[in-house]
């Protein structure tokens, strides 16, 4: 069942359609709302919790009505907690006092002490916010959603003003808080990477419309469009032929479903792309030429030109080491997903 949930949510800014009908049900665990900037993915959020209102739709917790036809509830009364993007501290109040924010008289002391247990900060209860790294405010915010026992806590691009050594870290944290208060979140993040590694389910979102829902292998691994393929991770695209359960590209032969004939688009990601100096188990490959190295020390990313002139990335271990005008065998050493052809990617 789900926690939260919205059926055909519309809402319009004059003469921009914002949220175009989205259909999406969040259920227990981390569901990421991934999409690029503008698609509509922090209206859903404020839609959900109740700071802007639908032109249609629904918005549904526990299967109680939220938003609907004659039906409105604050969002101090949706059992929504909130993480904005800057955090929104009170630099006034202590981390204790950001944390109690909301929180009747009754029992407030031991839920306070008990949060910033939960979220490592059980030391730092008297300091100010500007006296904490960032790291340590976006804990601090996140406690002071979780104080009033929230069903579900949205989180919206939490981790965009750390930087990106910090980030990494601090998404390991938030998962791991959010794991043991058992709650569930959703995540607004226009972050691949972010998405794929925090969430139990991603949900990817373009123009105002989700466009696939599933986990992070399924979307990764099988995108239901083409778009989702070359927005989720880095593809390659070689045109191909398809014919009899097959489709030939300049690098091989795939499988193919049996009903798919005539032009393909074959998208290739850069893991299933190998190199060698000689052949490697029989398989198929071709001779290419290497005309770009991005090195980034756990692993690299080199662009091969082929024969056709088409070029295809291979993402490999830092090792062997790469350079520019090497010649090279290309070989298909992965799957890929096949798609017909689209005039846009």
């Amino acid at each position: 069942m789900s926690v939260l949930a919205c059926r055909g949510l519309r809402r319009s800014f004059g003469a921009v359609r914002a949220v175009d009908g989205v259909e999406l049900e969040v259920r227990e665990g981390i569901c990421a709302l991934l999409g690029p900037s503008g698609c509509g993915k922090t209206t859903v959020l404020r839609l959900l919790a109740g700071f802007e209102r639908p032109d249609a739709g629904e918005v549904r917790a526990d299967d109680r009505l939220l938003a609907g036809p004659g039906t409105f509830v604050v969002p101090e009364r949706r059992r929504i907690g909130m993480v904005f993007q800057e955090f929104a501290l009170f630099p006034h109040l202590t981390v204790a006092g950001n944390v109690a924010y909301g929180l009747g008289r009754r029992g407030r002391r031991e839920r306070v002490a008990e949060l910033l247990a939960l979220v490592g900060l059980q030391d730092l209860g008297e300091r100010r916010p500007h006296e904490l790294s960032g790291g340590q405010q976006q804990r601090v915010a996140l406690a002071r959603a979780l104080a009033a026992t929230p069903a579900v806590v949205l989180l919206d691009e939490p981790f965009s003003g750390l930087d990106a050594a910090l980030r990494v870290q601090v998404r390991h944290e938030v998962r791991a808080i959010l794991t043991a208060a058992g709650v569930t979140a959703l995540v607004v993040t226009h972050d691949q990477e972010e998405a794929l590694s925090l969430a139990d389910t991603v949900a990817v979102m373009r123009a105002g419309r989700i466009e696939q829902v599933g986990t992070p292998e399924e979307i990764y691994g099988r995108p239901a469009t083409r778009w989702v393929a070359g927005f989720v991770g880095e593809a390659d695209v070689l045109p191909g032929e398809a014919r009899d359960g097959w489709v030939r590209c300049e690098l091989a032969r795939v499988p193919a479903d049996p009903g798919f004939s005539g032009a393909a688009d074959v998208l290739v990601r850069p893991e299933s792309v190998s190199l060698s100096v000689g052949a490697r188990g029989g398989r198929e490959m071709i001779e290419g030429r290497v005309v770009e190295r991005e090195f980034f020390g756990h692993d690299q990313l080199v662009h091969v030109e082929l024969p056709s002139g088409r070029r295809v990335r291979s993402r490999s271990l830092s090792y062997p080491v790469w350079h520019p005008g090497d010649r090279v065998r290309v070989q298909l050493d992965g799957p890929v997903n096949v798609f017909a052809p689209e005039r846009d990617v």
